[in-house]
């Protein structure tokens, strides 16, 4: 499928969603900031603000969460790990597989799809981190610290931390990525209620705000919680750190040979100590799922990742014969879905949008197009998760459908047509879903006819509005506020990362409600309030919800849920703004 990503202020803010083009869509990841989309389904990139992944439950060990038997937590999903025998081991190197190539690495103007922020998760640090529970927690920051009323926040980032040329962290470098992220156009529509970034002391900044923004620490998780270092944001320099990034996370940029390798060495001098055990990681873009799983059968790589279904089905099989590890990601997720623009006819008409809606076998969806192991979906909240309600989005009924489609055809103030361009990337699953979607819509009366774009090309279609309908995969970030500038009308300011061309007081109202509160019980009615009005307006025709699935040979220790700083636990895969499909390495270490 193809997906489209953006990565916006919080979810890295950047144009970084995964478009089911996956903001990678099949193949390439990209990330931007405004607009959501599957970009392969994910098509709004720059969402890497936040643009997540689901919530993985593993039990193990107390040491790190892995255990030798399989546990089954969360719908469909089991993990095979292997507990680890002593503590862990220093040394060795690991070849990670990832499913797309990025434009750079620089976070405040590369776009961010899952792939991005693996690498980036290896050479920068977040502010705050997500922890099991999905709560937000200081990171590279110390302490994150409101006012009464949520309109200004101290950071406040640990001392004796270096970059990895030297350079101190001081609250400077930090006032100068904020700064980037802001002026960024990219990602400063996710920062859109900051107005100002100042330096208290020289560990410290405020950050004001124009509005209350209770959740602005979950957005420090993505793309605009990276901490760069100041010759990324120097224009005499930064370009240089696109391909160079500087940052001070566990591994240090060592080479970058765009669609082969990204390799990074153990940075030894890094912030917490006995981190990272390995010695150097190297990311390896392989788009072509199958060729990805093959190597790791082969043992060209140690880990991938991967949310192809029928390869999802067969790493099962072969992780409960003992021959790898795996874990999958739960609790909330990206969905797959068709992003439709309301700017154009016919779909700007409810009518027709809802005969979309019930035209949709989503059933026979999941079965043919992915081995029926993903979790259908008809909301943007996945079963399960605490802020979903039940909407009443439209069941799968053709004669609903089509009498909608007559209805409209007949109506003087139409052109009476029902015909539009569904597009994806080029990418045998995309056309296959597509091709799947184009007949049974046809049984309506809906003439579609199908475009493939190429990757690249995929994403700016979202950002630009130059599209009728995308199959995308986005959204699903562990906090909602997370995806909140893939939804913002923009109340009268720009916002290219809504993609959809949402222009709803009643969205905009819960998305605010939202943001601004830190009661649970208040943001669990505006959530509530949000979906019920999503499916109301539909703006997405829902296929299912995505799995994410990391797969490890058996020499591999600590996958999931790294030690925090603060104590407890990390998310396991994901949360790093709104992405699945991400881990971190830091933790990672080899048996033997």
């Amino acid at each position: 499928m193809s997906c489209g990503t953006l990565a916006g202020a919080g979810r890295g803010l950047h144009l970084a969603k995964r478009l089911e083009g996956d903001i990678v869509v099949s193949g390439t990841e990209y990330a931007i900031s405004g607009r959501s989309g599957w970009f392969t389904t994910a098509a709004k990139a720059g969402l890497t603000l936040a643009v997540a992944a689901l919530l993985v439950a593993s039990c193990s060990s107390a040491s790190d969460n892995q255990s030798s038997s399989p546990t089954s937590q969360g719908v469909g999903a089991t993990d095979f790990t292997i507990a680890p025998e002593g503590e862990p081991k220093s040394g060795g190197s690991v070849t990670y597989g990832l499913e797309a190539e990025s434009d750079g690495f620089n976070p405040t103007v590369n776009r961010f799809a899952i792939s991005g922020h693996m690498v980036a998760q290896a050479v920068f640090d977040t502010l705050a981190v997500l922890n099991d529970a999905g709560e937000p927690q200081p990171y590279l920051a110390e302490s994150i610290t409101p006012n009464a009323d949520f309109t200004s926040w101290q950071i406040k980032v640990r001392s004796g931390v270096t970059f990895h040329d030297g350079t101190p962290l001081t609250s400077a470098a930090v006032k100068s990525s904020l700064d980037a992220y802001k002026a960024s156009a990219l990602t400063g529509s996710a920062l859109g209620p900051v107005t100002g970034v100042t330096i208290v002391d020289d560990l410290t900044v405020e950050v004001a705000m124009s509005s209350p923004w209770a959740a602005f620490p979950s957005g420090l998780t993505g793309q605009i919680g990276y901490v760069v270092a100041p010759s990324m944001t120097d224009p005499a320099t930064s370009e240089a750190g696109q391909r160079a990034p500087v940052g001070t996370g566990p591994f240090k940029f060592v080479s970058w040979t765009p669609n082969q390798s990204w390799v990074g060495e153990k940075n030894t001098s890094y912030w917490q100590e006995g981190l990272p055990y390995l010695d150097q990681v190297t990311f390896r873009p392989i788009p072509a799922v199958r060729t990805r799983q093959d190597a790791l059968t082969t043992g060209e790589l140690q880990m991938m990742h991967t949310n192809a279904p029928e390869v999802i089905a067969e790493l099962r099989t072969a992780a409960q014969a003992g021959e790898l590890q795996l874990v999958e990601d739960r609790g909330e997720s990206e969905e797959s879905f068709i992003l439709l623009n309301l700017d154009k006819a016919p779909l700007n008409d409810i009518r027709v949008r809802q005969a979309l809606a019930y035209a949709t076998d989503t059933e026979t969806y999941n079965e043919v197009i992915n081995a029926g192991v993903a979790v259908v979906a008809n909301n943007v909240f996945s079963p399960g998760t605490k802020y979903r309600v039940e909407t009443g989005y439209p069941a799968y009924d053709v004669a609903k459908a089509k009498a909608l489609i007559d209805e409209y055809k007949a109506d003087p103030t139409t052109s009476g047509e029902v015909s539009f361009t569904l597009a994806t990337t080029p990418t045998p699953e995309s056309q296959r879903s597509v091709e799947l979607l184009q007949q049974q819509w046809a049984q309506a009366g809906i003439n579609v006819t199908i475009k493939t774009v190429d990757q690249a090309a995929f994403i700016p279609t979202a950002l630009t509005g130059e599209f009728d309908a995308n199959l995308w995969r986005q959204l699903g970030a562990p906090d909602p506020d997370v995806d909140y500038i893939w939804w913002w009308s923009g109340e009268g300011k720009p916002n290219i990362l809504n993609f959809p061309n949402l222009n709803d007081a009643q969205i905009d109202a819960a998305l605010n409600k939202g943001r601004q509160s830190s009661d649970p019980e208040v943001r669990k009615q505006a959530y509530a309030d949000l979906q019920k009005r999503m499916n109301e307006v539909l703006p997405y025709i829902w296929l299912n919800h995505t799995i994410w699935a990391v797969a490890a040979n058996n020499n591999v220790r600590g996958i999931l849920q790294e030690k925090l700083p603060s104590g407890g636990r990390a998310y396991p895969i994901g949360g790093v703004g709104s992405f699945g499909g991400v881990t971190r390495l830091t933790g990672v270490w080899l048996a033997n």
